[in-house]
């Protein structure tokens, strides 16, 4: 990752640099200073290079389903991101879920929330152990399903044991701006 030494302050300047050099903008969109980086408005963020916050926060402002960052973001220790409302952050699992569920419930059903798509995973983790062990004795499929790996919206799930699940998962804590998350 190449190392662009440019201090800019403000929405003006940023995009006036933008403008005159897009090869790098288009690359990568980093932050190592200590203040505080806002990305709002109601339409999509249309850059969809890597996204770096390395130090300071990084507030996703953005309107429930629109897409703040479009693509990688990661998060440095000595980082915050907040976030203001739901589904800021699309990946391809993530997009086709919602848009089956909108389909299925219409645009007005409750937003997604971990109950709902711990749920989800665990109907389709059952399913899937089902049709491998070929009948739905309950051992038979709890002997199948020890042994699942499966992609959902909110990442990788592997079973591997009776007690034994892995997943990703993301620690929010409440502030006053949004929700600090931390993965685990």
């Amino acid at each position: 990752m190449p190392n662009v030494p440019v201090d800019l302050v403000g929405q003006q300047e940023i995009r006036s640099w933008g403008r005159r050099v897009p090869e790098v903008v288009e690359f990568l969109v980093q932050t190592t200073h200590p203040g505080t980086i806002v990305l709002a408005g109601s339409g999509a963020n249309a850059y969809a290079g890597s996204t770096t916050v390395g130090a300071g926060t990084l507030i996703l402002a953005k309107p429930n389903g629109v897409a703040a960052v479009a693509g990688n973001l990661t998060v440095n220790s000595a980082a915050i991101v907040l976030w203001q409302s739901n589904e800021q952050l699309p990946d391809t699992a993530n997009a086709e879920f919602l848009s089956r569920y909108r389909r299925a419930f219409g645009a007005f059903a409750p937003p997604v929330g971990s109950i709902s798509e711990a749920v989800y995973e665990a109907v389709h983790l059952y399913a899937t152990a089902a049709r491998r062990a070929g009948e739905d004795e309950p051992r038979t499929v709890a002997r199948e399903l020890r042994r699942s790996r499966a992609e959902f919206p909110r990442g990788t799930v592997t079973v591997s044991g009776p007690e034994t699940v892995t997943q990703q998962l993301y620690l929010a804590e409440a502030t006053a701006g949004g929700f600090a998350v931390t993965p685990s």
